[in-house]
């Protein structure tokens, strides 16, 4: 449920661009390089997306996602905690739009990088 990473991911400190509508969420983080977050969730198995123009994390939700969000937020708060203690490792807006397809959108003066693909965690 959109409703609950959105709580989740406000106690963690990060602030919703935006006031989403359906099951589409993008989220920055007011200190920490959300680029290197986004590694650490990598690092941890979630395939998601960014956005680069502000740059926030972002989802695409589907009923399924309500039985990982707890998975999803214990996750994303390790992924800050490692880097508020150091891990400075990001990826690239180079990266993003080189490594998996993509497809570039520009709406309201925000630039939406979609993967396509669906968030997902793969374990193994």
């Amino acid at each position: 449920k959109r409703e609950a990473i959105e709580k989740g991911v406000i106690q963690l400190g990060f602030h919703i661009l935006g006031e989403p509508q359906l099951g589409i969420v993008a989220f920055s983080h007011p200190t920490e390089n959300v680029f290197a977050i986004y590694k650490q969730m990598y690092n941890r198995g979630w395939f998601t997306s960014l956005t680069t123009v502000p740059k926030a994390l972002h989802l695409m939700l589907s009923p399924f996602h309500a039985e990982v969000t707890d998975t999803y937020l214990k996750d994303l708060q390790d992924s800050l905690k490692a880097v508020q203690s150091g891990d400075k490792d990001a990826v690239t807006e180079y990266d993003i739009a080189s490594s998996r397809p993509t497809l570039q959108l520009r709406a309201n003066k925000m630039t939406i990088v979609i993967l396509l693909e669906t968030t997902q965690r793969l374990d193994g």
